[in-house]
């Protein structure tokens, strides 16, 4: 009953999660990955963050927790795997969304930065090419383009798409592209992916590129592998002064 309503108000059928808000008589969904509240009796619905007292966002600990149950199942068996780090990233991307392109130069440059000072990667990116053929009509070609390539060869040619140097005269058509794509889409399909870049990173969905909020999670995963590191390191010293 209360899920009819919910759906009726909205005007469609489909949402991700739903549970009991935390104030009487309202409850809580997740639709297009954010949480909104409910109330069937005043026939009322809000979005915006829910605080307590002490300052704790109880909106973002539902969202997160909703989220990571959610990427959790995601299968990425399909997606093109760019570079070997210790932190990983899922990546929606369309290849002629600007706002893609900012996120690449942006994720290669930091990515570069850290090799350069450890001689390893910094990411696992894992992409996941979704055209938005209504906005990108070309992003289909592109798309298979990248798909056609062998793996050594991901990262460069979606770099040159994205930044437009090369030509689609130039572009490789093969059918292991097409059908690669077709996983593609159906993955980001079953994801509720609506807009790029749609990122996935630590258990937390970012829709957008939101650079103050992706390089505050990577800092503190940076922070928590390093203090891993650091117990590993620990323990085994402790283990030699035994014997």
């Amino acid at each position: 009953m209360i899920a009819e309503q919910l759906k009726a108000t909205f005007n469609q059928t489909t949402f991700k999660n739903f549970s009991r808000a935390p104030m009487q008589g309202w409850w809580q969904a997740e639709i297009s990955n954010e949480v909104i509240y409910f109330s069937p009796k005043e026939a009322l619905m809000f979005f915006g963050e829910l605080y307590t007292k002490n300052g704790v966002s109880l909106t973002q600990e539902t969202r997160k927790k909703w989220q990571a149950a959610r990427t959790e199942k995601l299968d990425i068996s399909a997606a093109l795997t760019i570079g070997t780090g210790a932190i990983q990233i899922i990546e929606f991307t369309d290849t002629d969304c600007p706002f893609c392109l900012r996120f690449n130069r942006w994720v290669t440059t930091k990515n570069d930065d850290y090799k350069h000072l450890h001689g390893k990667d910094l990411f696992t990116r894992k992409l996941i090419l979704t055209p938005i053929d209504q906005l990108h009509p070309n992003a289909h070609k592109e798309s298979v383009h990248i798909l056609c390539q062998s793996s050594d060869k991901w990262e460069e040619e979606t770099t040159k798409t994205l930044e437009s140097k090369i030509t689609y005269a130039d572009m490789d058509d093969c059918q292991k592209g097409k059908d690669l794509l077709l996983q593609h889409r159906e993955i980001a399909k079953g994801f509720g992916v609506s807009a790029t870049p749609t990122l996935v990173i630590d258990g937390q969905i970012i829709q957008g590129f939101n650079q103050k909020k992706l390089a505050d999670i990577i800092n503190t995963k940076m922070n928590s592998l390093s203090e891993n590191k650091a117990k590993v390191s620990e323990g085994n010293t402790r283990d030699l002064e035994k014997i």
